[in-house]
């Protein structure tokens, strides 16, 4: 019988979090029919033998190691359900929300479906339940540019029907940081359509563990990906471009903050030229903000705000 849904695993030393990950997904399956696929990314360690121990669940093995994306598109082309959903090893799910998920899929002529989230870990606060907000393909990459945390596309609440990732050639194998954002965003503007559900939720664990991919680096390219494919949509005249026009200067506006957080200088005038260059006005904001960026300028309020935080730390 045809799985009511896909759930793809790529596991990279994954072994401290992979049985919480498989028994949250083993409580979803009294009302589901439910695959899950973990793919072993090229890294050999316990994994197999926790694997092993959960019913309906297949591992496949790559001999080295690919990235996570490259692993979620082995996982992509393997899955037996017309619907996925991506968890990565270190998260989990709770309460209904692949039932969530699925219905809303079913029930409408939607291509993807986002649910609650919310941020845990072991030594950070855990954060409200953000809860996505139904829209437009449009508002919500515009809500997605602007910063809106509900809007956030992390994997484990977001369910794909799989012909449309297949459509729209699947995770980015080029990306090392970011690659959820582009996939939504470059579906999104392909015509793919989005729906919510307000059902359970998926928690997002937040660690210090190494193999984490969070560098300023890998932030820079995520941030570049982002800009090119909204600017060259907006450039190609399709559809509604000017609707993303300024969410996508307030952006960049954004990205100059932190890189100027960072103290990479060079960074931040070219992200700070590119928001003025789509039409960005002063310094969007707290009144705060605003008052110290227009008598300091952004760098400068930056650096200040930067040496602040550190004394306030110590």
């Amino acid at each position: 019988m045809q799985p009511d849904i896909s759930i793809i695993i790529p596991s990279y030393k994954a072994e401290p979090w992979i049985s919480r990950a498989l028994e949250s997904i083993s409580g979803q399956r009294r009302s589901l029919n439910i695959e899950t696929i973990v793919v072993e990314d090229g890294c050999f360690d316990a994994t197999k033998s926790v694997v092993d121990k959960f019913e309906d669940t297949r591992l496949i093995t790559l001999e080295r190691n690919h990235g996570a994306p490259a692993a979620r598109n082995y996982g992509l082309n393997a899955a037996r359900s017309n619907y996925v959903l991506f968890l990565d090893a270190d998260d989990y799910i709770q309460g209904p929300l692949l039932d969530g998920l699925v219905s809303a899929l079913k029930s409408s002529s939607a291509d993807v479906a986002f649910g609650p989230m919310r941020q845990m870990g072991a030594h950070y606060n855990a954060t409200n339940i953000f809860y996505p907000e139904k829209c437009d393909s449009l508002s919500w990459i515009a809500a997605r540019l602007e910063g809106r945390r509900w809007a956030k596309p992390w994997p484990g609440r977001v369910a794909w029907r799989k012909s449309v990732l297949l459509s729209n050639g699947g995770w980015n194998e080029s990306l090392e940081g970011g690659q959820d954002e582009e996939l939504v965003i470059r579906c999104l503007l392909n015509g793919a359509e989005s729906t919510v559900s307000r059902e359970g939720v998926g928690i997002y664990w937040q660690h210090d563990s190494p193999t984490r991919i969070t560098n300023s680096r890998n932030n820079e390219i995520s941030a570049q990906v982002t800009y090119r494919q909204i600017k060259e949509w907006i450039d190609s005249g399709a559809g509604q471009g000017g609707a993303l026009r300024m969410p996508l200067a307030k952006f960049c506006y954004r990205v100059a903050e932190r890189s100027y957080w960072d103290g990479s200088i060079a960074e931040g005038e070219a992200w700070l030229s590119r928001a003025r260059a789509l039409g960005l006005p002063g310094h969007p904001g707290s009144l705060r903000h605003k008052l110290l960026s227009n008598v300091l300028g952004l760098r400068r309020k930056q650096k200040v705000a930067f040496l602040f935080n550190r004394i306030r730390n110590l």
